[in-house]
């Protein structure tokens, strides 16, 4: 659809007209006089979109490479929530709740890190980054002094993932003694 083409619904129906602040004298329910029109300045200064067009998993690696190779955390939380938003049952989904998480974790913003992580869980008990995110959620509760609440997400995952890697469980043993869990 061209600037200046009517617009339509997403039925194909004519669109209802916009609300305009002159409207025609005696006709309360007349169309705008004036839309007003796009410039090419003002398309060339409307924000990218904030995933490119793809593949689920292009999105998600382009999502993911904001975070880790460019740094770009604020970038790297909105690409993951649209990720999240636009394919919240993809396989893809549990590792974009992680790295959406550590987005958080680095601005050591631990109330919605704590959030993120628990949801990603929650959402994603057998998710390719479930024993991660109950790591990075013992972490940030940890960092709030909720110690309790840590060593039972340590507990969590060590009960609910035994055969998690030698390096998750040696991490978790050191947040354990860290906190003094029992």
């Amino acid at each position: 659809q061209g600037v200046g083409a009517s617009p339509t619904g997403p039925d194909g129906a004519p669109a209802p007209p916009l609300p305009d602040s002159n409207p025609s004298p005696g006709a309360p329910d007349a169309p705008p006089r004036n839309l007003g029109t796009i410039s090419p300045r003002d398309l060339a200064a409307a924000p990218p979109p904030t995933l490119p067009n793809g593949t689920p998993k292009e999105q998600y690696e382009y999502a993911t490479s904001l975070l880790l190779a460019d740094q770009n955390i604020e970038k790297a939380e909105t690409a993951l929530r649209a990720f999240i938003d636009k394919h919240p049952k993809h396989r893809l989904a549990s590792n974009a709740y992680y790295w959406l998480g550590e987005t958080f974790y680095v601005r050591r913003n631990f109330q919605k890190a704590v959030h993120i992580f628990a949801e990603g869980y929650q959402k994603f008990p057998k998710g390719g980054k479930a024993p991660e995110n109950l790591l990075k959620l013992g972490m940030s509760l940890g960092q709030l002094k909720q110690n309790k609440k840590a060593c039972t997400a340590y507990a969590s995952l060590l009960s609910y993932f035994p055969k998690a890697s030698r390096t998750l469980k040696s991490r978790v043993g050191r947040e354990q003694r860290r906190l003094k869990c029992r």
